[in-house]
C-alpha cells in the first residue's frame, strides 16, 4: 500500500499531462463545401471558391440554377460537364431535379395526358417497386 501511495503523486501529474498532450486542441474539422453553400448568405461567393472545370464546380454552380429556379441555363453547365466528366450520380441528379422542377412549374396547365402522381418520385416509369424488406431476424413463420 505504501508503494501505491508513493508513486500515485508521481504518475497522476504525468497522465494528466499525457491526456492534454494526446487530446486534440486545434479547430474543428472544416465545414465542407457542401456546408458552405447551403448556409451561405451570398452563394456567389461560395461558388467563386470552386475551380472551374471540376466537378464540384458544376454541380454547385447547377444547384444554385435550380434554386433560383434558371432552368433554360442548366444545359450551358451540362454539355461541358458530360464532356469533361462524363455521365456521373451527380449529373443524374442534377438532370433529375430539373425535370422534377419543370414538370412541378407546369403542373398548374397539366394535359389530360398526365396523371397526378406523374413526375417527381412517381412510380410510374414503367418499372415495378421494389419488394419490401423483411428483416432477416424476424421469422416469416406464422
Amino acid at each position: 500500500m505504501t508503494r501505491a501511495s508513493a508513486w500515485l503523486p508521481l504518475c497522476l501529474p504525468m497522465a494528466l499531462a499525457g491526456g492534454l498532450l494526446l487530446t486534440p486542441t486545434g479547430r474543428a474539422a472544416d465545414v465542407g463545401h457542401a456546408e458552405d453553400f447551403a448556409l451561405a448568405k451570398d452563394r456567389a461567393a461560395a461558388l467563386a471558391r470552386l475551380i472551374p472545370g471540376t466537378e464540384d464546380y458544376y454541380y454547385y454552380h447547377c444547384l444554385h440554377l435550380l434554386n433560383a429556379g434558371r432552368l433554360d441555363e442548366l444545359d450551358a453547365l451540362t454539355k461541358p460537364w458530360v464532356e469533361r466528366h462524363g455521365q456521373t450520380a451527380r449529373l443524374t441528379e442534377v438532370r433529375s431535379a430539373a425535370t422534377c422542377s419543370a414538370t412541378t412549374s407546369t403542373r398548374g396547365r397539366r394535359s389530360s395526358s398526365s396523371s397526378p402522381t406523374s413526375g417527381c418520385g412517381s412510380t410510374t416509369s414503367g418499372r415495378r417497386p421494389a419488394p419490401p424488406r423483411t428483416s432477416p431476424w424476424r421469422s416469416t413463420r406464422g
